[in-house]
């Protein structure tokens, strides 16, 4: 590696931190957010950006606009949420050691969350349509009361020219 580019890719990767930045980076560009202001914020010239981008896939498929490596996870975590799911959580349990002091140890403990209505219907009615939303029937009967009460317009007997 030259010396003169600041290596972010080795960088991140020592410090855990790789796959949260380059997602972010993928989401500033799905925003529109420059090449020059995404250096500007890591403190990076063009020119180095430009060498990561050639040194490394993953770095330049975060600025792919076509990357939805995001938009999958979040779809992933959505559907989690809908049908429920179990993570195991750390928990304190505390006792008394034998001299009479309050003491405790970290448990990893397995619980269970609920699934999300909200969730539910709101990929149900995303992804196979209107007729899964809870209000359906209300906007059936309001479109039919929009579609009565429609306008016709005919080209009357007037004179266009002014």
């Amino acid at each position: 590696m030259e010396e003169k580019y600041k290596d972010l890719y080795v960088i991140w990767n020592q410090q855990g931190v790789l796959k949260d930045n380059l997602i972010v980076i993928s989401m500033l560009v799905k925003a529109n957010i420059t090449e020059k202001q995404i250096c500007k914020f890591y403190q990076i010239s063009l020119e180095n950006l430009r060498w990561l981008k050639k040194q490394y896939f993953d770095f330049a498929y975060a600025f792919d606009k076509d990357n939805i490596t995001e938009l999958v996870e979040c779809f992933k975590t959505l559907r989690q949420v809908a049908h429920g799911y179990s993570k195991k959580v750390p928990r304190k349990q505390y006792y008394k050691n034998k001299h009479g002091e309050d003491k405790y140890t970290l448990q990893e403990v397995e619980a269970w969350f609920e699934p999300d209505l909200k969730s539910t219907t709101y990929i149900l009615e995303k992804f196979f349509g209107a007729n899964w939303r809870n209000d359906s029937e209300v906007l059936k009967i309001a479109e039919r009361k929009i579609e009565s009460k429609k306008e016709e317009w005919s080209n009357g007997n007037f004179d266009e020219t002014y």
